[in-house]
This record gives structure tokens, C-alpha cells and sequence, in this order.
């Protein structure tokens, strides 16, 4: 088991202090020809989570059959989006 750089206690003090709610679930969006990601959805979404006061917002692309270009993408640009305002995490399968 490797040791952490960081004590329980300071883990859980720093969590009090940025983590705040519910960790809110991005699905991918689509064009409407379902063809491709619809990024300037995909960035409307990140805005809309953080225009509502949440610190943290997981990655979801397995929602749905995309390929792992297509997760890596959304990923990107929700990351890009984000640009360090709230914690971003992603669901890997």
C-alpha cells in the first residue's frame, strides 16, 4: 500500500472547504444528425453547471456507444471549457 503525501484529516479539511453539493453528471450531446459531438452544447452545459454554483462535474461518456476518440474528445472539451472554475472527473470503463 502505497502512502499518501497528504494525512485523512487534511483530506477531509480540504474537501469541506472546495467541495461543495452534488457532483453533477454531463451526458454527451450530439448534432442533430447524431453524427458528431455538438461541442457548443457540450460547453453550455459545463457553463450552465458552474452559472449554478456546482464544484464538480463528472464526465459521463458511457452513456452511450461512442467510440474512445469520441470520449476523449468530450472529455477535452469539457475540460477546456471548465479552465479550472470546478472540479472535473470522468467515469472510466
Amino acid at each position: 500500500m502505497m502512502a499518501l503525501p497528504y494525512t485523512r484529516s487534511e483530506a477531509k479539511k480540504w474537501s469541506k472547504k472546495n467541495l461543495k453539493g452534488l457532483e453533477v453528471p454531463i451526458f454527451p450531446s450530439f448534432t442533430p444528425d447524431l453524427q458528431e459531438l455538438d461541442e457548443e452544447g457540450i460547453r453550455y452545459d459545463v457553463n450552465h453547471i458552474i452559472a449554478n454554483g456546482f464544484t464538480s462535474a463528472l464526465v459521463a461518456p458511457e452513456a452511450c456507444g461512442m467510440t474512445f476518440e469520441e470520449r476523449k474528445k468530450m472529455v477535452e472539451i469539457v475540460v477546456n471549457e471548465a479552465r479550472g472554475r470546478i472540479h472535473t472527473s470522468v467515469a472510466v470503463m
